[in-house]
């Protein structure tokens, strides 16, 4: 069976030169070459996903049951907020705050945006609106549709 690399939807951003797709199903990792947008995407296995890695997997309902697909690393964000259910192991029965991102650490979950006063646990916190930003307002990194976004430096 072939792989479909992005774009996959009507809609979807076509990749840049450097990023990197993560096949889930044989834990690949590939990254995507290209000098130009004129110029099609090629595609180069990386190997086996690192244990380090992460990937936003979109959002979920903390009340319900847990996804059974999900991999080590894989991060999600809260839609409801509730009660999480039993089968969050690790959270299960702790109140969740709508849009907290909580990443997959097998066997257990970990809320990694808890915003506790001026205490911030995790590099990234999602406001009210649903935009995820850096934790820390002065940082120069910002996710824009979903891509790490460095801001530019003023001329000195």
């Amino acid at each position: 069976m072939a792989i479909q690399f992005p774009p996959v939807n009507i809609g979807d951003p076509e990749p840049q030169n450097g990023d990197t797709y993560l096949y889930l199903p044989t834990q690949s990792e590939f990254m995507c070459f290209r000098r130009s947008q004129l110029e099609t995407a090629q595609w180069s296995e990386q190997g086996l996903i690192s244990t380090t890695s992460f990937g936003y997997r979109g959002g979920l309902n903390i009340t319900g049951p847990a996804p059974n697909d999900a991999n080590k690393g894989n991060v999600y964000s809260v839609l409801d907020g509730g009660e999480a259910d039993f089968s969050f192991t690790g959270l299960a029965g702790t109140t969740i705050n709508q849009y907290t991102l909580i990443i997959f650490d097998d066997p257990t979950w970990l809320p990694i945006s808890l915003d506790s006063g001026d205490v911030i646990s995790g590099p990234w916190i999602r406001t009210f609106d649903g935009q995820i930003k850096p934790s820390v307002s002065t940082d120069d990194l910002n996710m824009d549709e979903g891509s790490y976004r460095i801001n530019e430096l003023p001329e000195l």
